[in-house]
């Protein structure tokens, strides 16, 4: 009983002196704004890259394509090459949103 009559009477003089300095409780009220703000956006992103799984049957057959040159460094496949090489080939599942396989003469059902 005594100790919540003493948080009771620490309440009461922490509200009196910070009505007291209203500019002070203004500038901590923001402060602390911010800074919850700041953490919660930064803790969705962590948790939207890094902590879900990822949105596939099996993550862990995914593969990462690129396409080499001359220069030195990785380049990814351009949208129409890529759609070109992987429409008819033995992958599962093709989970990049700007392929599109149109049946070919040499794709079509029938001709494999």
């Amino acid at each position: 009983m005594e100790l919540l009559r003493t948080c009771l009477q620490d309440l009461r003089y922490a509200v009196r002196n910070l009505l007291r300095s209203r500019g002070f409780a203004a500038v901590a009220a923001i402060t602390l704004t911010i800074g919850i703000g700041a953490n919660t956006a930064i803790f969705s992103i962590i948790d939207t890259i890094l902590l879900r799984p990822l949105p596939f049957r099996d993550p862990g057959q995914l593969v990462r394509l690129y396409e080499t040159e001359a220069a030195p460094g990785h380049y990814p496949f351009a949208p129409p090459d890529l759609s070109t090489r992987l429409c008819g080939a033995p992958f599962g599942r093709i989970g990049a949103p700007w392929v599109r396989c149109f049946p070919t003469a040499n794709t079509a059902p029938g001709n494999r």
